[in-house]
């Protein structure tokens, strides 16, 4: 019979003392297994979610309360900006009359200011979510060939005409002529914009349904694709479950856990709070006579979208009363064919009331009145200027750039040059979680590590006494031939399977912890984690655990070695 086997025949002899061991080891393990895993996890989930823009911009205050509402929807909003500062960013898109994959036909519609230089136009080609080259309508003509195709830059611009355009405003709507290859069978054509942006997304805040925020937005939010620069997988976090996305005023798709919460199905019908927080029935202002209707019902994606319910820009105008932008267009929030558009340098020196506001960098609190909106303690937003006459709005907008290494260049432009704030989302979180979890994280290590030295204690002094029990039983094994050498090493063994199957049962105990938090974090705030996962510094934590039980087993282990085998026999 092995040393193995007579190790483990010795602990089952005691089986409640045995498995009160390994449940000592196991608590201590699981939680320092549960807190890696939860902390791991949920700062993947926040950094991959934060990839997903390259900017959030909004009213000037904390960039992190700006990162936490726009993004993730788990604070208030600082405020509000203009909704003529999205325009400023992102351009506005022309009424494409016809297209081939190499010539398009568009019109600038009449009355666009066409004062910002360099007045760039873009195409998109929108089957395949690609942005083409920018081309400048205030430079010289130019109609060369096409540029060669590269996998960065599949759509090419060769010529637009007329390609020199006159500055200021325009009395009649200019037909354009754009050559070249890539283009698709239906592109979008945007002129206008700032150079680093790819794309822009508004979002408008300040009701909520049974506590899951009403985010008014763009159709165009619903084509946005981005790749994970961790796993490299494409992400498509607003794919439809049943319905369609909405097309007017009051029409609402919902996220998959609103759906599963509130019951609302394609078809019903519900009506919104002011404020952000879930109220007391007959508590807080309801918009009674403002009815949606829900069209579309979102795939589960384990983001902080599960948890939204989105409408267009002009639901969230109309029932606070807002005035809605000038030839606002639902589906990429630009102008469409039927109104002008306002595509000019906007000047933020002063606000309507005559103060002077200054650029803050990311990381300071803006203080003082401003025009902006304002959000109290439960999360009630108060507009400065509602009236129908005041300029729109929108809380913040999401902005994807041509490449994520202009994210700081364009931070300070928008910090310095306008009068609102950028943040980029993933240095915010990884502040967040260095600045504010770092020492929760410590704390609950240091627990979890002062467990594990009570566990080994537990180890040692259960082995101890099992030796005292056994003297006879190791005397008869002397006796037959066993070594010292071998009466030690069995008692080792013994400690190493009270550690290791400690540690196993740990990490199924800190798995189904892991699940049970999962699942609240899923629920309150849309993020999804990976149970029973194995990361290097889980694997450290286990590896000091089991040195640690196997260290404990080496007291017990010299008392059998130094038996004295003459004299336990002579007690027979």
């Amino acid at each position: 019979m092995s040393l193995w086997h007579i190790a483990w025949s010795y602990l089952w002899n005691r089986k409640l003392t045995t498995s009160l061991t390994i449940l000592s080891v196991g608590l201590a393990v699981g939680l320092i297994s549960s807190v890696l895993t939860l902390r791991d996890e949920t700062r993947k989930r926040f950094e991959e979610e934060g990839q997903s823009y390259d900017i959030v911009m909004g009213a000037k205050g904390s960039p992190l309360q700006l990162v936490l509402s726009s993004l993730y929807f788990m604070d208030v909003p600082t405020g509000n900006i203009l909704y003529s500062d999205y325009l400023h960013l992102r351009g506005a898109d022309l009424a494409v009359e016809t297209a081939t994959d190499t010539e398009i036909t568009a019109t600038i519609p009449a009355g666009t200011l066409l004062d910002q230089e360099p007045l760039l136009l873009k195409v998109v080609n929108a089957d395949a979510g690609q942005t083409g080259s920018r081309f400048d309508l205030f430079s010289s003509h130019y109609d060369g060939p096409a540029q060669a195709l590269n996998e960065k830059m599949p759509v090419q611009i060769a010529s637009v005409a007329p390609s020199q355009l006159p500055k200021g405003t325009t009395s009649e709507a200019i037909r354009l002529t754009i050559r070249g290859r890539g283009f698709g069978a239906s592109p979008r054509v945007v002129i206008g914009g700032h150079e680093d942006v790819a794309n822009a997304f508004p979002i408008g805040m300040g009701d909520s349904f049974q506590k899951f925020r009403i985010i008014g937005t763009v159709r165009g939010l619903f084509e946005h694709v981005w790749i994970d620069p961790v796993s490299g997988r494409e992400r498509r976090p607003f794919q439809l479950a049943e319905g369609r996305i909405f097309e007017r005023t009051r029409e609402a798709v919902v996220g998959s856990t609103v759906a599963k919460q509130t019951g609302l199905e394609v078809g019903e019908t519900f009506v919104g709070t002011h404020g952000y927080i879930e109220l007391p029935e007959g508590t807080g202002h309801v918009h009674s006579d403002f009815v949606y209707e829900v069209v579309g019902i979102l795939k589960p994606s384990g983001t902080p979208n599960d948890r939204a319910i989105f409408c267009t820009l002009d639901s969230v105008w109309d029932v606070h009363g807002l005035k809605h932008g000038a030839g606002y267009d639902s589906q990429h929030g630009g102008h469409g064919d039927a109104h002008a558009a306002e595509v000019h340098e906007h000047e933020h020196a002063e606000h309507a009331d005559g103060h002077e506001h200054h650029a803050h960098g990311e990381g300071e609190e803006y203080e003082g009145e401003h025009e902006h909106a304002a959000a109290d303690e439960h999360g009630h937003e108060h507009h400065h200027g509602e009236e129908a006459g005041g300029p729109p709005e929108v809380t913040a907008v999401l902005v994807s750039l041509e490449s994520p290494t202009l994210r700081f260049q364009f931070k300070e432009y928008v910090n310095d040059e306008m009068n609102a704030m950028a943040a980029i989302p993933v240095n915010q979180v990884a502040k967040l979680y260095d600045q504010l979890l770092a020492t929760a994280k410590a704390v609950l290590l240091a627990v979890g590590y002062l467990v594990v030295v009570i566990s080994a204690l537990s180890i040692l002094i259960g082995l101890y006494l099992s030796i005292i029990q056994r003297k006879r039983d190791m005397a008869i094994m002397r006796a037959l031939g066993a070594s010292a050498y071998e009466i030690f090493g069995a008692v080792i063994i013994e400690a190493f399977w009270v550690t290791v199957l400690g540690i196993v049962s740990g990490w199924l105990i800190g798995g189904l912890v892991t699940v049970a938090l999962g699942m609240y974090l899923v629920r309150e705030y849309g993020l999804s984690i990976m149970p029973f996962t194995l990361t290097p510094e889980e694997l450290s934590a286990f590896s000091a655990v089991a040195i640690v039980g196997l260290v404990a087993g080496l007291l017990p282990a010299w008392q059998a070695y130094r038996t004295d085998v003459a004299r336990d026999l002579a007690e027979l």
